[in-house]
């Protein structure tokens, strides 16, 4: 009868034991697991912050291509502006010699005539 008893005991303890062994390794693997997901989750967050940091550099390279582009174009219109002005100007004094010099050859033939 006390044999029987020590021996459900021990089997008792032995269960108790077993089923505390699966605990620890369940937890150990779920904390695995874990860890796991974890790493996998901080690497996605690193790729993504280095595509985003990418793309802002890409698009600051365009922008600065555009403002680049925007400023020669400016210089170009401002160049053309100034161009037509200087012709412009150029023929006005033209035009002002050849009036003066008809007019002065209008004095001449008027003295002429005298």
């Amino acid at each position: 009868m006390r044999m029987r008893i020590l021996r459900m005991r021990r089997m008792e303890m032995r269960r108790m034991e077993m089923r505390r062994m699966r605990m620890r390794i369940l937890k150990l693997r779920r904390m695995e697991m874990r860890r796991m997901i974890m790493r996998i989750m901080r690497m996605r967050r690193m790729e993504m912050r280095r595509m985003r940091m990418r793309i802002l550099k890409l698009k600051r390279m365009e922008m600065r291509r555009m403002e680049m582009r925007r400023m020669r174009m400016r210089i170009l219109k401002l160049r053309r502006m100034e161009m037509r002005r200087m012709r412009m100007r150029i023929l006005k004094l033209r035009r002002m010699e050849m009036r003066r010099m008809r007019m002065i050859i209008m004095r001449m033939r008027r003295m002429e005539m005298r």
